[in-house]
């Protein structure tokens, strides 16, 4: 099997069960703390794993970028959290799962990607699966 799809099944597994926990744990504990606690425990287990495999932090240009990337996550996983922890758990996640569009319309845009009848059929096949959910 490729290791990308054990790494797949792992995401699967992990952000599933992820977002049924937020929703258990929310009616005990403020949604902006398990946001918080999430955030920095992941932030170690991954920074971690980047020290084990032999990946050294470089302060350079493109660490600006990552900076930027870590504060729309921030800001985002925020809002993801609280919006599971205040609405119903089927309807708010798959509004969510949408996500995928903005990278799919931007990878088009800016970078120029084909689009072919196969990927708008399953972006709209994907998109109207996520919606009757």
């Amino acid at each position: 099997m490729e290791k990308y799809l054990v790494f797949a099944a792992i995401a699967l597994l992990g952000f599933g069960a992820h977002d049924f926990l937020i929703k258990l744990l929310s009616v005990h504990m403020s949604a902006t703390l398990i946001a918080g606690i999430a955030g920095i425990v992941g932030g170690v287990c991954i920074i971690t794993y980047a020290l084990t495999q032999g990946i050294v932090p470089q302060a350079n240009k493109f660490t600006l970028y990552a900076v930027l990337i870590g504060l729309l996550f921030g800001l985002s996983y925020a809002a993801y959290v609280l919006a599971i922890a205040k609405g119903p758990l089927s309807i708010a996640m798959p509004i969510v799962a949408m996500w995928f569009l903005v990278p799919v319309i931007l990878g088009i845009i800016i970078l120029h990607e084909g689009v072919t009848i196969t990927k708008v059929a399953g972006i709209v096949m994907a998109g109207g699966a996520i919606f009757l959910l």
